[in-house]
């Protein structure tokens, strides 16, 4: 089979993708417990550059609870933790053909035309569900399901303002938004994941939110506008945008703040919250951790919360596997559209210039390889062109 082998870390990921090689690798055996799949697509990840620079580290655990370790990848291997496949051998509960999202066990990688997964970390899919569609939703959707549903409980919040407006009689206006959430890098793939789920959560309980979406540039302002978000702040044109929010709310605060930034996002979003506001932690992509202002904390009894969703199947597996399967309810009932910012075909430039892509922080959506080219746009096979 081919694959992408990473035959060396570096220091920088310019000198991690220089390692990426296009080679044939014979193709994996799984054991009794295991899944052979044959990769269609498979979807980039911020981590899947920090692994080729030695810089992300895989929690898993011992027999025990206390033998806890952290797993580095040796090269050579294979990168890549999120793809979609169709199954080829029978596993109990999969049945060869099936169509599944989600990721290959360690040490396998999704950027190889075969690869080897745990029952544990894939999820049948409809086979009407789009290739591209499928091959970024479990990381993406996962992560912002289980933070804005399992976490931040924010269907159970709307119904309690839905509870609340019907107690104060037919005055009480349907119509006006009383509930606030702010989402930061609002056009990237949790970014999009998030707007799109808060919307589909508005449209179930029938309460109206104001979702706000914080991103860099006109683009990305369009790609929000589509997955739903109610409001627009542009943070590279208006760095101290709290009062904005502020005026949005009409001086009530953020119910909620999602956030994969840190940094001076997270802190601006101090500044703005409402009593009881929940602020939930995805991560650091701005490269800068926050330092939190606890008197703020307490002053608005606000709740810091953080989310990692792949480490959660460690420690509570029920409520990781749940989050994507609530994810592809809702995909399913046509509430989710992922959202795919390129495509790349399945070579060697065309696999280092997404994580280029991927790195500058222009990007929109997912970012995606086509290990199979006929899941690549037919008028775009060969070549990595945009698909909005």
């Amino acid at each position: 089979m081919k694959a992408i082998v990473c035959t060396k870390t570096g220091k920088t990921l310019e000198e991690g993708l220089e390692n990426l090689v296009l080679t044939t690798r014979p193709i994996p055996e799984p054991n009794d417990s295991q899944i052979q799949v044959q990769v269609k697509a498979a979807a980039l990840n911020y981590l899947d550059g920090l692994v080729l620079q030695s810089k992300f580290f895989f929690l898993t655990l011992g027999e025990k609870k206390k033998d806890k370790y952290q797993i580095k990848f040796k090269p050579p291997f294979v990168p890549g933790k999120e793809q979609r496949h169709i199954k080829k051998i029978e596993v109990k509960g999969f049945k060869v053909g099936d169509h599944i999202c989600g990721s290959p066990a360690f040490p396998h990688g999704a950027f190889s035309e075969y690869a080897i997964c745990n029952p544990t970390g894939i999820w049948k899919t409809s086979n009407e569900m789009d290739w591209l569609d499928a091959s970024g939703f479990a990381i993406t959707y996962g992560t912002a399901y289980m933070t804005i549903v399992q976490r931040a409980k924010f269907d159970e919040l709307l119904k309690a303002h839905r509870s609340k407006k019907q107690s104060k009689g037919a005055n009480a206006s349907s119509n006006s938004a009383s509930i606030n959430a702010l989402v930061s890098a609002a056009a990237g793939g949790v970014g999009t994941a998030s707007i799109q789920i808060l919307k589909a959560l508005s449209e179930k309980e029938k309460e109206p939110v104001n979702i706000i979406a914080c991103c860099g540039g006109s683009e990305k302002s369009d790609v929000v506008q589509q997955c739903g978000a109610t409001h627009i702040i542009d943070y590279k044109r208006v760095p101290n945008w709290s009062s904005e929010v502020l005026q949005i709310s009409k001086n009530q605060g953020l119910d909620l703040f999602v956030d994969v930034v840190g940094g001076k996002v997270f802190d601006e979003a101090l500044k703005c919250m409402n009593w009881y506001g929940k602020m939930m932690i995805i991560g650091f992509a701005g490269g800068e951790i926050p330092k939190i202002a606890a008197n703020r904390i307490l002053l608005k009894s606000i709740d810091v919360s953080g989310v990692l969703w792949g480490a959660t199947g460690l420690k509570d597996f029920p409520s990781f596997y749940s989050s994507l399967v609530g994810a592809l309810r809702l995909y399913d009932e046509g509430l989710l559209k992922p959202v795919v910012g390129n495509t790349f075909s399945f070579t060697i430039n065309d696999v280092r210039q997404a994580f280029v892509e991927l790195f500058s922080r222009k990007s929109v959506g997912k970012l995606v390889v086509c290990i199979d080219n006929t899941c690549l746009p037919k008028n775009l096979a060969g070549s990595a062109k945009s698909k909005l």
